[in-house]
């Protein structure tokens, strides 16, 4: 597996680590709670000192795609770690085009993507859950880092770090009717549970009237596979697949290592994954060839 847990407990990939222009972790309970501002600020310290400001969103569960940075022309840098959640833009892909900025989205259960374009030094984070993965926001990600940065994706790169799997993410059949609907290939991540035999609706019978003696109560329920969906998305976006890495831990899974919403409810902190190009690493990417 191309990724490591830290001496600070965090966890990386290999293969971003030979890029040494660039910054990136995906936290875990080792380094707290970082929902709130000040576990933030020292999770950003450790990794880079105080030469980096972090940049986050208001997440909604949308596939709508930010840019932090003024080389776009429209700088949304609001959303810094020690702001209010209210004054962070809404959305759930934030690209960083400039040296210094780290992009950063929180999790605890979601699927946290990194994408690093290895030629043009430009990153983004996703926070992609069931409903943006459904409304397709690693492909819009990848269209935006084409149409805004000239990003070809045979130099893009990404990480898909620490998220529930598809063991322990039993959904409804609102969900894997959401997924039918949007690609034709929905049954290679998502798939129907078997029936179960013993909610087999019985024969007729004369002391029940017309009512069967048992209803087949979860017969339309499945799993999805949320980093599946995130690779079909990747590949057909124009990835190269040897240059997608796939971390394969479940949260719901691994209560040790990370946290989890669906296991722990309320309780549950959050985690922080966060990837930048580091501030000495000077380069416009808009005079980029």
């Amino acid at each position: 597996m191309p990724f490591y847990f830290d001496p600070q407990g965090n966890l990386r990939s290999q293969e971003f680590d030979r890029l040494p222009w660039l910054v990136h972790a995906f936290s875990t309970r080792a380094a707290g709670d970082l929902a709130q501002p000040a576990g933030r600020r020292r999770f950003v310290q450790s990794l880079s000192g105080n030469g980096m400001r972090l940049v986050t969103l208001h997440q909604i569960h949308s596939a709508v795609v930010r840019v932090a940075g003024a080389c776009t022309g429209a700088c949304l840098s609001a959303g810094a770690a020690d702001l209010p959640r209210d004054s962070a833009p809404p959305g759930d892909a934030l690209i960083a085009a400039e040296p210094g900025l780290l992009a950063g989205v929180k999790t605890a259960d979601c699927l946290p993507i990194l994408i690093a374009d290895r030629r043009r030094r430009i990153v983004a984070a996703i926070h992609a859950g069931w409903r943006g993965l459904a409304r397709r926001v690693v492909e819009k990600t990848i269209g935006e880092l084409r149409r805004a940065f000239g990003c070809a994706p045979s130099d893009l790169a990404a990480a898909i770090g620490p998220g529930i799997q598809a063991c322990c993410f039993e959904v409804g059949p609102e969900v894997l009717q959401e997924f039918a609907c949007q690609f034709v290939d929905a049954g290679r991540f998502c798939k129907p549970d078997p029936p179960n035999p013993a909610l087999t609706i019985l024969p007729k019978q004369l002391m029940t009237g017309n009512q069967g003696l048992l209803r087949a109560l979860a017969a339309d329920r499945g799993r999805v596979d949320l980093a599946g969906a995130a690779r079909r998305q990747l590949l057909a976006a124009g990835l190269t697949p040897g240059h997608i890495y796939n971390c394969g831990f479940c949260t719901a899974c691994r209560l040790d290592r990370f946290y989890s919403y669906r296991r722990e409810k309320e309780a549950a902190g959050r985690m922080l994954a966060v990837i930048g190009v580091r501030g000495e690493a000077l380069i416009d990417v808009r005079a980029a060839p």
